[in-house]
């Protein structure tokens, strides 16, 4: 179309476009024994040597690789948490000599750069000496997590001692993420209509309690309550072994009744447009908070228990055919 913007590098590999490919190819996979092929035609040798060439000599990652060498993208959380995670869909435990085998990326490097983005007050930023956000403790904690995450693990959670040495101070992130947790109040607003007889938002907000609590979270110091945080902020919380510290009821019902929409999904705020990204993060908050309505879900990889035993079985098929390849 004339005049239409033209995106930069539209036809390089990004690397979140590979990690949300891996995850999609385990998500529709069917069952088990679908999810065995699931990563058939996925070159993960070509992919993994792909990565290495993300990472900078600082240990951060890019998004994409020039065909001159150059790498493009920031040097965020972000970044990094897609790079691990893309890591340990593919990876495995492969050691030197086996079939596929593939240098790995720098671990430390990853992990020191890391570690050097923890703020003052216990969050972490997109990098060195930038402001705090629950989003970015979310990535930091996840990449962390999944470095030393077991590769034939399943649903069973593990106390990542990479986590311990990527954070200068574990406590202090704590208590950041704690007080993005706040009491919600509606904006008052002149009413015209008999003040005795006002109709509830929704259907969820009928209550006898006059103190019923809504707790909302945000991303940063002074900033509104956001659906998507409660996400960041709860699925960092249960790596961290701390989802306890979430006020559950009143954070649930901030979600169902506040940002769910009556068509469906959730908004970013209360009053907005429902949308994906919201729905999909508002899901994952009450999986968090186990809601039993909901798969068990897995909060490294932001994905059902399900999702991910099928990306345990799809790198499985990929050693089998690499043996058998060989053999």
């Amino acid at each position: 179309e004339k005049g239409a913007p033209k995106p930069r590098h539209a036809s390089s590999a990004n690397i979140a476009a590979t990690y949300f490919a891996l995850l999609i190819f385990a998500i529709v996979a069917d069952g088990q024994e679908g999810a065995k092929s699931a990563y058939a035609g996925v070159d993960r040798v070509k992919t993994l040597r792909w990565l290495r060439r993300l990472q900078r000599a600082d240990g951060s990652f890019g998004e994409l690789v020039l065909d001159d060498g150059r790498i493009e993208g920031g040097r965020d959380m972000r970044l990094c948490y897609l790079a691990a995670a893309t890591r340990w869909m593919l990876r495995g435990d492969m050691k030197e000599g086996d079939a596929d085998w593939v240098e790995d990326i720098d671990v430390d490097a990853i992990v020191g750069h890391i570690r050097r983005s923890q703020t003052y007050d216990g969050g972490l930023a997109e990098s060195s000496q930038l402001e705090s956000h629950a989003g970015y403790a979310y990535c930091a904690v996840s990449a962390l997590y999944l470095l030393d995450r077991p590769p034939s693990q399943g649903t069973t959670a593990h106390r990542s001692a990479t986590v311990e040495k990527g954070l200068a101070d574990v406590e202090l992130l704590v208590k950041f993420l704690v007080y993005r947790q706040f009491d919600y109040f509606e904006k008052e607003e002149d009413e015209e209509d008999d003040p005795n007889f006002v109709l509830p938002d929704a259907l969820g907000q009928l209550t006898l309690d006059e103190n019923t609590r809504f707790v909302g979270f945000n991303g940063r110091c002074n900033k509104v309550a956001d659906t998507c945080y409660c996400w960041w902020v709860g699925g960092t919380l249960q790596m961290l072994g701390h989802v306890d510290l979430i006020d559950e009821v009143p954070s649930r019902r901030f979600l169902m009744s506040k940002t769910q929409h009556l068509i469906g999904g959730f908004s970013k705020y209360p009053g907005g447009p429902p949308d994906i990204y919201h729905g999909y993060l508002g899901l994952a908050a009450l999986a968090t908070m186990g809601d039993s309505t909901l798969k068990p879900f897995d909060a490294s990889l932001c994905a059902t228990n399900e999702t991910v035993e099928k990306i345990v079985a799809a790198r499985q098929g990929l050693d089998e055919a690499a043996k058998a390849r060989t053999a």
